[in-house]
This record gives C-alpha cells, structure tokens and sequence, in this order.
C-alpha cells in the first residue's frame, strides 16, 4: 500500500522526528514570536499561551514539544530561563531570522525569473514551440508562479528546504494547473542518492477533543495517492473515508473508481513518468547530520548569536527604562489627595514653601536622579552580533543595511559590497534550477493533459540579475571593445540585450549595420554574380 496502514504509529514517523525538531526550532525563531521562542527552550509558554509548549507546527495545529526531550543547554539559553513572575518578565526579540529568509527571497526571485523554450528562440523557429512558449508564459502568469516562488525561497531559506508542487483544482482554477510550495514540516520523503523518489504531504484537521484527522496525500510517479486517518495528537490513527470531511470529500472526484470500492485510500492517476513533486534544498550539505540529504537552513548555526543578540537588546532596553530622569522630592512637597488616595508632587509649579532641613540634603530637598544609559557599549556588541549572524548565513552586512554611507553607488561598487550575498545566491540558484525545470516541465505536461494546452517541450529557467547594470558603465564597455575591434556587431547586441531571440538580434545587427554602412549586399541575388 502506498500509504501508510495506520494505527498507533506515531506521525511524523519516528525515523524524521530528528529533522522535525530542527524545524521546530527554525519555525519559532523564523516566526519572530517570542511566546513561541519561550515555549520551545523554556518548555513553558507565557500567559497567552496558556503555560503549554503548543503551536508551533503550521501542519499540527496540536503540536506539542513534550515530543522531543528538551535538551539541558535550553535552560542555559535565555530564551529558556524561566523568570519567577513571567507575566512581568519583559523580553525584547530582533526579528533577524525573518529578515534572512526574506533577503535570501530578495536575491533570488525580487525580479521574476525568466521561462525559456530553447527550441522557439532559434532562428525560423517552428510555430508549435512559439505557441507552447507563449503558452507557458500565459498560464504561469494566471497561475501565480512568480508569487509562489517567493513564498517558496522565503521558507526555504528559514526551513533549509521547500517542496514545488503540481496540481491541480478545476473548482478553484477551472482553466490551468496551479504550482504550489509546500512547507518541509508537512512532508515526509523518500530520496535516494540525492534524488527524490516519492513523497508524502500532510496535514492536520482538529477534529475536537484529543481527536487529529490527518490528510495524507502521496505522490508517485504517475500516481496520486489520497488518505484521511483519524487518530490523536500523538499517534496517526486509522484510515477513514475521504467524505468524512467536507475538506477531503471533494478528492474522490477525482478517484479511480476501482480504488474507491476497494479501499479507503483514493488513487488518481496523472498519467505521467515523471513524479509531480520536486525538493529544493536550500544549501547543502546538512552540517547537523551530514547523513541526511536534506538541506540547511540559514539559521543553521546562528541560533545561539540570535539568542544573545535578544538578550543584548533586552538589556540596552532595560538600561532605557532604568535611565528616565527622576525627581526625589521630600514627603513634606506632596501634596495629599486624601485618606487613601495617595499624594503627588506637581512639577510644574513655580513657589514652593521653605522648608526647615538640615544643611546638606539639597536645594529645597529636591534632587534630580539620572542613570547612565551604556549605549555605546550595546550599540557595539549589537552591530557586531548582527554582523556575525549574517556573515555566517552567507551574506554580506551590506544587504542589511549596514557600513552604508547614504551616497550612491554604481552597480560594480553594489557587487563588491555584497559580494557574499552575491555568492551565496548563485549557489542557491545552483539548487533551484533543476527542480523549477522539472516542475515547469510537469505544469505543462498537465496543461496539455488537462486544459487543452499546445504540447510540451522541456523549458529552460533563467535567473534574472540581482543588480542591475549600469548602462553608463555598459556603454563605456562597449565603446571600449568596440574601439578595440574585439567584438561584432552581434556580440554587442546580445551583451546589451541577453534576453532577445536569435530573430530579435538577427534584426538589430541588420539596422546598426545599415545604419553605419557596413552591411555587405548579396551579389548573388541582386544579379551581379552568375
């Protein structure tokens, strides 16, 4: 059976709870809530959360940490010190990690990448491949790819991984297939040398009480496989009917009808070779476990700066609230509301009665009180954290908005200042190639298939440039080659313009050559030869 039987087995399975932990602990500090980051190390969550570990999983609504043995080095963290009155306790947390992952997005898919069918940019390209380009470049558009990639680097980046999905939903998109990005924390694969063979999507739907329905949805090459199980918070449970739930009834629409007589688990097929998943590791290899072929996160080996730079900024915080400027006045100055209401002490007035003291004790017993507040000393162990945390996720403190002088720059000085950012995402882009291809691949196996769509050719994906160029230093590249005689006419248009067509720059260097007088006229036709 291709999914699993069920029972009291625990889900995740027992053999992924490793990784699962590690998600867990990316998700809190990605999440940028500081009930979850004092849930997670201290075991404990504030008022809001009730005092209990719960909430962390996207996909578990139910998730509880007492899973997973709370290491002793939490207690040493201090997001895992449990404070003796924590409805007082005041914490301040740096949303960091949620700014890595979403500059790792930035770099990657701010400008949206471009889908080339190779075989309708050559020169007399057939019409069949030109319709499956304009094709692929209608339907990616109606389907939201652009967005969808976004989302999927933003967790990539934050999980150490994320799943392309290919589907498809005729009530929600009755006109094209959907391409869609599945969190690492609701998956659960199969790979092999590196490659995916098989997966197993799910998700969870409180069903009241201890009760968990989980919708198991399995992909397979050619095959679909859909399950519901009724279980608890901690154990999978046993497979249900899919129309138990109004969520999972609309699946068997799809259904071979064969499987849906026999068995609870509906079946449906694509039709395809190729599997309708793919897995897009963030950065490899896995420093935690160097057996696994998952990847790593950003936040993989940080989580103890990011600890201390909350603390860091906790206590430049505290020096702030501790620092206000004070008035001590003696009890004589204040003026008594009445028997149990307290007395105050009026700033603003101008007289005040003398009063008889000792010598010594101030001008009219006022004193002012002003702490010192040590900004130079946190605002330098802050920008050094910060600057840590960064370089060792692989990017540039530049790309954080820091050692910025406000001038402008050009793009060669962009390049140098981020240069490890710039690094760090040409390998990303390494990883996301292959899987993007398969999956724009499947999206128009399953156009054609299903809405009708011209055919299919495998396309190609080109990553757009993280910093555009400067066209006085292009032009001044070009006038310089030019005047070298070391590049054609040819070579200057595609330098100038990478992304035209074969027919495109044909057309160009036709114009400029004309234009300057250099094109050569075919004696052949116009008579002058035999």
């Amino acid at each position: 059976m291709p999914l699993p039987e069920g029972g009291k087995v625990p889900w995740p399975p027992k053999e992924w709870q490793g990784a699962y932990a590690k998600y867990q602990m990316w998700a809190a500090w990605y999440s940028g809530d500081p009930n979850t980051l004092s849930a997670f190390y201290g075991g404990v969550g504030t008022p809001n959360l009730g005092g209990k570990a719960e909430g962390f999983f996207g996909t578990e609504l139910s998730y509880s940490a007492e899973s997973y043995d709370s290491p002793l080095w939490h207690r040493w963290m201090f997001w895992g010190k449990r404070a003796a009155d924590p409805a007082n306790r005041y914490r301040l947390h740096v949303p960091l990690a949620s700014d890595i992952a979403q500059t790792s997005a930035d770099h990657l898919f701010s400008e949206p990448p471009a889908f080339i069918i190779p075989e309708a940019r050559e020169v007399n390209a057939p019409d069949d491949a030109k319709a499956i380009q304009q094709r692929l470049l209608d339907q990616a558009d109606v389907a939201g790819i652009d967005k969808t990639l976004i989302e999927a680097a933003e967790i990539s980046a934050a999980l150490g991984g994320v799943y392309l999905r290919v589907t498809w939903d005729k009530q929600v998109a009755p006109d094209h297939p959907l391409l869609t990005a599945v969190h690492p924390d609701a998956a659960v694969p199969e790979i092999s040398y590196g490659i995916l063979l098989a997966v197993t999507f799910w998700r969870a739907i409180p069903g009241g009480g201890d009760t968990v329905y989980r919708h198991l949805e399995r992909h397979e090459p050619g095959y679909i496989f859909h399950g519901l199980y009724k279980g608890t918070r901690k154990v999978l449970g046993w497979p249900v009917a899919l129309s138990v739930l109004p969520e999972t009834s609309s699946l068997l629409a799809g259904a071979d009808l064969e499987t849906q007589a026999t068995s609870p688990i509906a079946a449906i097929s694509t039709g395809l070779a190729g599997l309708t998943a793919a897995y897009v590791p963030n950065m490899q290899p896995n420093r935690s476990d160097r057996r696994s072929p998952l990847g790593r996160s950003d936040l993989d080996g940080v989580e103890g700066l990011m600890d201390a730079l909350d603390e860091a900024m906790t206590s430049w915080m505290r020096d702030l609230r501790l620092g206000r400027a004070r008035i001590l006045v003696p009890e004589e100055m204040l003026d008594v509301k009445g028997k149990g209401q307290g007395a105050v002490f009026d700033a603003d007035r101008e007289v005040f009665t003398a009063l008889n003291q000792l010598a010594g004790e101030g001008a009219d017993g006022i004193q002012f009180v002003q702490p010192d507040i040590r900004t130079e000393h946190h605002l330098a162990l802050t920008s050094n954290l910060i600057e840590r945390i960064v370089q060792i996720a692989g990017y540039s403190p530049a790309s954080f908005g820091m050692r910025g002088d406000g001038n402008v720059v050009t793009a060669t000085e962009i390049a140098a200042r981020e240069r490890r950012s710039l690094t760090t995402r040409g390998k990303k882009a390494t990883y996301w190639a292959r899987p993007l291809t398969d999956m724009l691949e499947r999206f128009l196996e399953i156009d054609t298939l299903l809405f009708g769509g011209p055919g299919v050719l495998r396309p190609q994906v080109q990553f757009a440039d993280s910093v555009q160029t400067d066209m006085k230093e292009q032009a001044a590249s070009l006038q310089l080659l030019s005047a070298a005689a070391a590049v054609s006419y040819d070579t200057r248009v595609r330098m100038l313009h990478p992304d035209w067509t074969d027919e495109q720059v044909a057309a160009e260097v036709g114009a400029l050559q004309q234009e300057h007088g250099t094109a050569v006229p075919d004696l052949f036709q116009s008579g002058a030869l035999p």
